[in-house]
């Protein structure tokens, strides 16, 4: 008599798309995570920062040339602008949105 759990492996289908334990994408599948492929983000540059490091590294890099020289400046929510994340008396609203600007921008 088989147990209950090697009946449930026996009688699952096998799937083809299943390589080392990860699914793959079927041709066309919109993407499982992220945003769709058709919505653009918008990125936001804050360059009133009070981080004169990250002032001073997007001049230098603009200097030597580099184009991308100002993606440490870089804002997700234009609603951060100006706001102090270490202000004691931000309300919460404002403290859910620098987290989630810090989970999603590294910088």
């Amino acid at each position: 008599m088989q147990n209950y759990a090697q009946t449930i492996v026996q009688q699952r289908p096998m799937s083809n798309n299943i390589v080392q334990g990860r699914a793959i994408p079927q041709p066309g599948a919109p993407p499982r995570n992220g945003p769709p492929a058709n919505k653009i983000k918008r990125v936001y540059l804050q360059k009133t920062t009070k981080n004169k490091s990250f002032l001073d590294m997007h001049h230098y890099l603009k200097a030597i040339g580099i184009k991308n020289n100002a993606f440490m400046l870089t804002l997700l929510d234009s609603d951060l602008d100006g706001i102090d994340p270490h202000d004691p008396n931000l309300n919460v609203y404002y403290k859910q949105k620098v987290l989630r600007e810090c989970l999603c921008n590294y910088w």
